[in-house]
């Protein structure tokens, strides 16, 4: 995976002194839908009001990712639901509507952007971001099938994430 992305991973071990492994990644691509990562801002630790509350569906298979975004768009005053499978998520779409669709990418059985094409084929004004901790090209798949309106990346940039939720407010 390191490699993949253009990095290496460097090792010193001794007897007795313990092991030290060092990862070298270059820096992340800019792309239209994200700041470089040199430029982001630290995250505020409430999130700002801003606007009318949004309904927001967050789906990850990381436990504590929907741990995490719960509370943080929670205190932001946004009404969150949460699934821990693409299947789980697929059946609270079932019975709700959501403004906003948080879903990592990469997940067993079905995938972010299987719940992406779903959501927008079913409600095209609902904003889909979608989240990964892969490198991946988002921009070519969007391409021949828009599904995806924002991309970020793991670990979530807080202030990024305010920003995208306020510009949809704003809409």
């Amino acid at each position: 995976l390191v490699t993949k992305f253009g990095g290496r991973i460097l090792v010193d071990s001794a007897p007795g002194a313990g092991t030290t492994v060092r990862i070298l990644l270059p820096p992340a691509p800019f792309t239209k839908h994200m700041e470089p990562r040199a430029a982001e801002k630290a995250a505020p630790r409430t999130p700002k009001r801003a606007g009318t509350p949004r309904r927001i569906l967050v789906i990850d298979d990381e436990a504590n990712i929907c741990e995490i975004l719960d509370e943080y768009l929670s205190r932001g005053g946004h009404d969150v639901a949460t699934a821990s499978s693409g299947e789980e998520g697929m059946e609270i779409l079932k019975r709700r509507t959501f403004d906003i669709l948080i879903t990592d990418l990469n997940m067993p059985r079905v995938s972010g952007w299987e719940l992406a094409r779903r959501v927008k084929h079913d409600s095209p004004s609902t904003l889909t971001i979608m989240l990964t901790g892969w490198g991946t090209n988002i921009e070519e798949l969007n391409s021949r099938e828009p599904v995806v309106d924002r991309l970020l990346f793991k670990p979530v940039n807080f202030a990024s994430l305010s920003a995208i939720i306020a510009e949809a407010a704003d809409k």
